[in-house]
């Protein structure tokens, strides 16, 4: 052989040496870790099966623990909804037996129904705004004549003879138409002025007249015995020269505090004039008014006719 084969052939077997030394050194170092490494992580079945079940019945045990626990609540919880209306109800029964208690207090109603009824006594008429009735001296400067004068009184005392203690109550109308010719004629000069105005209207009353416009007073006028009692809204002190009264004193005759008593044909022009000053103090507009001639109007008649109008009245006596 050659030198260059024997040199090739000694550098084949030196590698072949050296890759079997280097493979016997890995298999001896490495291979009883790669043992360890897999013996981890495949151990024996048979080795953890009994590891398994032990945790299946603890799972097991656990949750029957668990169903028992929930079926206890939730029996619990399904008595308590009962336990609560029972709560509510008691509540609502205690309320009301309180309201109940509260308005028994309340027997005075049936005691006020044991009460036998108050017989009231009939009403009289109101008369709180009127002048309280009284007589008049027949003094009044008329011109009847003693025929006229005998049929008027004898139409006056035509009527019923009354019991004792009875007495004739007549109305303010009652008196006029009973009056002389005279007094009509003076009332109807006076009424006439009053009306003169616009808006103005008159409203009889048991014991008065009013001329008012709205709810002013115009004039109110009232007749005692032959005797007219007119009243106005003004100031005595401010009128000089006629027979005028103040009667402010009292409450009737506030709102006309001037009376002027017409008892002569001098009085009825003082009147119309101081008809003339209550309209300009109450700005009111004359009119040309159509006149009434309440002579006629008011025709005498008896004072069994006026009781049958129910214009005069028989009062007092026995009850």
């Amino acid at each position: 052989m050659s030198t260059e084969v024997a040199v090739i052939v000694g550098v084949v077997v030196g590698l072949v040496v050296a890759v079997a030394l280097f493979g016997l050194i890995y298999l001896i170092a490495v291979l009883p870790e790669i043992k360890a490494k897999k013996g981890k992580k495949q151990p024996d079945v048979t080795e953890i099966q009994p590891e398994n079940e032990e945790e299946t019945v603890v799972q097991n045990l656990e949750e029957e623990a668990m169903e028992e626990a929930a079926a206890e609540n939730s029996a619990q919880y399904a008595e308590e909804p009962e336990e609560v209306a029972e709560t509510v109800e008691e509540v609502a029964e205690t309320a009301v037996e309180e309201k109940e208690e509260e308005k028994e207090p309340e027997p005075v109603k049936e005691e006020i129904k044991e009460e036998p009824a108050k017989v009231e006594k009939p009403v009289k008429e109101e008369e709180s705004e009127e002048e309280p009735e009284e007589e008049e001296e027949d003094d009044v400067e008329d011109n009847e004549s003693e025929k006229e004068k005998e049929v008027r009184l004898a139409a006056i005392e035509s009527a019923p003879e009354l019991e004792q203690g009875q007495r004739y109550n007549r109305s303010y109308k009652a008196r006029l138409i009973q009056s002389s010719d005279t007094v009509k004629g003076w009332y109807s000069q006076i009424k006439n002025a009053a009306l003169s105005y616009k808006g103005v209207k008159s409203s009889v009353s048991w014991r008065q007249e009013k001329v008012t416009k709205g709810r002013v007073q115009l004039i109110k006028i009232a007749l005692r015995g032959k005797t007219l009692s007119v009243y106005f809204p003004l100031e005595v002190s401010k009128i000089k020269n006629y027979d005028v009264e103040d009667v402010s004193d009292k409450s009737v005759h506030a709102a006309t505090p001037c009376l002027l008593r017409v008892k002569k044909e001098a009085h009825v022009n003082q009147a119309i004039d101081l008809v003339s000053q209550a309209a300009a103090k109450l700005v009111l507009e004359e009119t040309a008014a159509k006149k009434t001639d309440y002579v006629k109007e008011y025709k005498l008649e008896t004072t069994e006719k006026l009781i049958e109008e129910g214009l005069v009245k028989v009062v007092g006596g026995k009850k």
